[in-house]
């Protein structure tokens, strides 16, 4: 299986190419493959705990989204599965060899889209953000998507290295927004991304001694990111005299 993109689209065809290789990685064609398609649903329910505390009791479970039946070629072959909603997908690769033992190859895929996705809430305060790349060159757009919690949120991005260097508000919409900003010189050799989301008041007090479940709430997200510039980089060669 070969992921061709980095977030795919709730509702638009995703195409997932598969290939079978033998033990010195040839393409075996010929072979059936099928190839499911599940989505992660959590559910998180609030529990009271000792004294006035409220715990999350979570469940993560993976329910059938799709799939297709192929079969391998000497090149990959494409299945063309539409996830409908967004959120975390696990793609799965099953086949038999000639000695009818089982093989699978299993992937996630990250899906971007409009409606609402229930994250593992067990860290409360954590904010994950999951970057197009692992680094970057200047000139390039940094991409992020952020898995927000809230419905409605304001996020604070600052670009940091020994303090900040850049800063700007967002407006966060859905459960998975995407930020994006161009990768500035200034940005070398590296930064820290860092994004603070505030959600309002969702909700009136239930009154005194209650806990007050609708309260604004926020959640703090932060990664490191490389930057590299083929100007900027020099290239060392060592050779050894003598053994």
């Amino acid at each position: 299986l070969k992921s061709t993109r980095w977030v795919y689209s709730a509702g638009k065809p995703a195409d997932i190419p598969a290939i079978v290789v033998d033990d010195h990685g040839k393409p075996v064609p010929g072979v059936p493959i099928k190839v499911t398609l599940e989505r992660q649903e959590i559910s998180t329910a609030k529990v009271k705990g000792a004294g006035n505390a409220y715990l999350s009791d979570t469940t993560v479970d993976w329910v059938a989204a799709g799939g297709c039946d192929l079969v391998s070629g000497q090149e990959g072959i494409s299945c063309a599965i539409t996830p409908a909603a967004p959120g975390l997908y696990r793609v799965t690769a099953a086949v038999r060899d000639t000695r009818d033992a089982a093989h699978a190859t299993t992937m996630e895929i990250w899906v971007a889209g409009d409606g609402y996705v229930q994250w593992d809430d067990r860290s409360e305060m954590m904010l994950p953000i999951l970057p197009e790349q692992e680094s970057y060159r200047v000139g390039d757009t940094g991409r992020y998507l952020i898995k927000n919690p809230y419905p409605v949120a304001q996020a604070l991005v600052t670009v940091e290295r020994y303090g900040v260097i850049d800063s700007f508000v967002q407006p966060l919409e859905g459960s998975t927004p995407v930020i994006e900003f161009p990768v500035k010189p200034d940005y070398l050799p590296g930064f820290y991304l860092s994004v603070v989301v505030m959600s309002p008041r969702a909700d009136k007090p239930l009154g005194e001694g209650q806990i007050d479940l609708g309260k604004p709430a926020s959640r703090m997200g932060y990664v490191a990111v490389p930057v590299r510039d083929p100007y900027k980089e020099m290239d060392v060669s060592v050779k050894v005299a003598a053994d």
